[in-house]
C-alpha cells in the first residue's frame, strides 16, 4: 500500500484509498470471514455448486 492521503468534508476526517487497494481490502476481508466459518466448522460450497 502507498502512502495514505487524508482529507476533511465537513468536520469529518476521511483517508483516501485507490480503488484497486479498496477492492483488495474487502475480498482479504471476505476470505478471513470464510476461514472463520470453515474453522468453526461450518461446511462451505462454492455457488457453481450448489
Amino acid at each position: 500500500m502507498g502512502p495514505l492521503q487524508k482529507t476533511v468534508i465537513e468536520g469529518q476526517s476521511y483517508v483516501l484509498v485507490p480503488e484497486e487497494e479498496y477492492e483488495d481490502l474487502l475480498d482479504t476481508l471476505a476470505a478471513h470471514r470464510t476461514m472463520a466459518r470453515v474453522e468453526a466448522g461450518e461446511e462451505t460450497w462454492p455457488a457453481e455448486l450448489v
